[in-house]
Order: structure tokens, then C-alpha cells, then sequence
């Protein structure tokens, strides 16, 4: 698009709704380009599955770098190591509590006593988690009359690297007919917040949502055409000659599936690669197992830290199910993530140890659609029914995406991992 011009898109929503959001899809522009998606039941706010809410607030949380955003990763990248941490966390854009922080004595969001609002929260920080990912809350007005402040933290699955363990923060106010301003000189109320590392906080928000049960509501599979395990984290790989300040001692940190870390392709994409039948874009010997087995999340267990690099994908038929357990590792360092599903539905079920798979009892169960999450030291089993989407017709607008995992033809479908 160009600078200061406008883009519509037009696109049929099916079996959706709630909270999602919208961000760039080039390197670190995510940062600050994002924005709400708000999908309401097609019958109006009757249909929400809770108590009607008087009143609904957008909450977005990001952050910022103090720098041109466009530069954090490419020095990432040239020093093989982690990116600059960002310099501040922001609620609606505003930053708080930093030296380039304009005054946020300001009021975020206006209540009344008794009422009901949905905050539609979406978490847009671009390399911070903050507990959760985007989520729709009630929040009931029922506490004190006074000024709260609305704050936000970071999580970090495993302490060790760097990374900014600050707080952003917003401000509650309850108002009134008789006075809206009857609080505003009172200081707000800081909740007590959560450690960084606190990963039974993280665990009990991700298996408390389950995706609601209708009586069309699909059953999770009882049997599997595949069943694989991929074990992910970080690895080591050597440094490229283009990474002029890596550390070639140490070498480059660098994702890991199975021990591969996914090598993009240069000369056309995935979907395009296969669609046209052109050779030598990738290959098709994606692990179904990591390559060796040990206790995935014990630190002194682990003897191997590097990682090849690779472009291989797995090859499945059409229409078949496919069971994926995730299993993180101390490959460097546990690692909360969240895996991106493209195209694909499927069940979810929660592991209720932080343990490596052999010892893991599935305990719970979520219908996902294209995205869940994974916490740091922890396995979780993916199940992708066989009821793929047929994107024949959607070739044409993804053959530009070279990060999209799903290619169909004929009876069957590929998914890069």
C-alpha cells in the first residue's frame, strides 16, 4: 500500500466471533501497525453467552522501542543473539511511567457503580507476553467509588535472558451523575501484580477457556491417521557470513522443530512451489520425532544444542487426522509460545504437568481455531480432524506468503512445520 493512502478488504466471515485483530504482516511494523477487529453475533449483543454488557471498551496493549522499529530486527538477526528489549509498554499507545511519557494522570476508562462493560483486551506487544493472549472480559463495577489503576506486566516463562520487567498502566475511575470529577484528585489503587515468571498464573487463565459447547459442536477424535511429536525451543547455529557481528565461537541462536530450524525459501514460496510443481524450493522429510529422545525439560539432561537449518515440510493425505503433541524443551532456555495454525481447526488438550511427554495425562480439552498457545517447560496435544479446507480456489491470493503453512492439490495437503 502506498504511504498515505488507504486499503479496503472485502472477506466473508464464517463461523466466527468475538475479539481479533488486525497487524502488519513485514518484519517489526507489527509494532505500531495493528488494530481491533470486532466480530459481533450476527443477531446482536442478545446473543452473547453472558450478561449483556451496558457498555464496551477496546483495550490494546503493545509496545515501544525508543528506535526505528525496522532496525530491531535486522540487528537481531547480524548479532545471532536476541532482540533489544523495547523501552516501554503501552495501553492504547500511551506509555507510562518513562522518560518520554507525557503526564498519565489522565483518565483511561470511565465507570459507573452497578454497571457491566466488556473489555475486549487484545495483547498486539510484539516480543512480550503478558499472561494472556487477546481475550473478552466482564468487568462489573461493583468495587469502592474511586480511581483503579488498570496495569500490565510481562511474563517470562524462564528468567535469564533480558528483558524489560516493567509496568504499564491505565487508570479506572468511577463517575457519577452528581459528579463526574469526585475522585480525580485521589490516587488510584495499584493491584497487586503477578512475579514474571509466575507460570501457574499463565496455566490456569490458558485451561480455563474452553471453547463453548453447541449441538453442532464437532467430538475430538477417537483415532488418528498421524501421530507426531515435535519437540521445539531454541538451538545453536553456526553463523552465516552475512551475520558480521555473531559471535562464531558461540554461534547464532535460532528456533528448532525436531531439531530443524526453518530455512525460508528464496526464490518463491511454499504454496507457489508446490502449486506449480517447481523443484529444489524444499524438501518433504519433516520429522515426525525428534531425532533423539531425553527428559525434553531438564537443563542437565540435555547434551545437544544445535539445530540444522532446513525447508522441509511433512507430507499428509487429504482429509486425514492428524495428532501433534507439542513438547517444549530446555534447549537453551524454556520458551512460552504460540503456534500459529493458518487454516486449520482442531482440538486442543491440556497437559496438567509441567513435565516432558512420557509422564504428560491430557486432563482438558479446547476446540482452536488457528491459534493456541504452549507454555514454557510443558507438553500439549494437537488434533487437526480431517476436515481441511479445500483452498483450491484461494491459490491465487497466497502465493505470495511464503510463511503459510497449508498447500492443497488433488487428494492431498502439505503442512510446513
Amino acid at each position: 500500500m502506498i504511504s498515505c493512502n488507504e486499503h479496503n478488504a472485502r472477506s466473508n466471515v464464517t463461523d466466527q466471533e468475538g475479539t481479533l485483530w488486525w497487524h502488519a504482516h513485514v518484519s517489526y511494523l507489527r509494532a505500531t501497525v495493528h488494530g481491533a477487529l470486532i466480530i459481533r453475533p450476527r443477531h446482536g449483543v442478545k446473543a452473547y453467552p453472558f450478561t449483556r454488557p451496558d457498555k464496551e471498551e477496546t483495550i490494546i496493549l503493545g509496545e515501544w522501542w525508543n528506535a526505528n522499529v525496522l532496525d530491531v530486527e535486522p540487528e537481531a538477526l547480524n548479532s545471532g543473539g536476541a532482540a533489544n528489549t523495547s523501552d516501554a509498554y503501552t495501553i492504547n499507545g500511551k506509555p507510562d511511567l518513562y522518560n518520554c511519557s507525557e503526564d498519565r494522570t489522565d483518565t483511561q476508562l470511565e465507570v459507573e457503580s452497578g454497571k457491566v462493560y466488556l473489555l475486549q483486551i487484545i495483547n498486539a506487544a510484539l516480543n512480550t507476553e503478558f499472561f494472556f493472549k487477546t481475550v473478552d472480559a466482564l468487568l462489573r463495577a461493583d468495587a469502592d467509588p474511586g480511581r483503579y489503576y488498570l496495569a500490565a506486566s510481562p511474563y517470562e516463562s524462564t528468567l535469564g535472558l533480558p528483558f524489560a520487567n516493567i509496568t504499564t498502566r491505565g487508570i479506572v475511575e468511577y463517575v457519577s451523575n452528581v459528579s463526574a470529577s469526585s475522585y480525580s484528585d485521589s490516587l488510584p489503587v495499584m493491584p497487586v501484580m503477578p512475579v514474571a515468571n509466575d507460570s501457574d498464573t499463565t496455566y490456569r487463565f490458558y485451561t480455563n477457556i474452553t471453547g463453548l459447547v453447541r449441538s453442532n459442536s464437532p467430538a475430538v477424535p477417537l483415532q488418528v491417521d498421524e501421530d507426531m511429536l515435535v519437540a521445539y525451543g531454541l538451538g545453536l547455529t553456526p553463523c552465516r557470513p552475512s551475520q558480521t557481528k555473531c559471535n562464531a565461537t558461540i554461534g547464532s541462536i535460532a528456533a528448532s522443530m525436531n531439531n530443524v530450524s526453518f530455512l525460508f525459501p528464496t526464490k518463491t514460496s511454499l504454496l507457489e512451489a508446490f502449486y506449480k510443481s517447481e523443484p529444489d524450493v524444499y524438501t518433504e522429510d519433516f520429522p515426525e520425532k525428534p531425532p533423539t529422545t531425553f527428559d525434553f525439560t531438564n537443563a542437565s539432561a540435555i547434551t545437544n544444542i544445535f539445530t540444522a537449518k532446513g525447508t522441509q515440510v511433512k507430507k499428509v493425505k487429504y482429509n486425514s487426522t492428524v495428532q501433534v503433541v507439542l513438547q517444549n524443551t530446555a534447549v537453551i532456555r524454556t520458551e512460552h509460545c504460540k503456534v500459529l495454525a493458518g487454516k486449520i481447526e482442531g482440538w486442543v488438550l491440556y497437559g496438567s504437568t509441567f513435565k516432558s511427554y512420557e509422564v504428560w495425562t491430557p486432563s482438558m480439552q479446547d476446540y482452536m481455531k488457528h491459534l493456541m498457545a504452549v507454555e514454557g517447560g510443558m507438553s500439549q496435544v494437537l488434533q487437526l480432524p480431517g476436515r481441511i479446507e479445500d483452498m483450491q480456489d484461494e491459490v491465487a491470493d497466497w502465493t505470495a506468503k511464503t510463511d503459510e503453512g497449508l498447500m492443497l492439490e488433488e487428494n492431498q495437503v502439505e503442512v510446513a512445520i
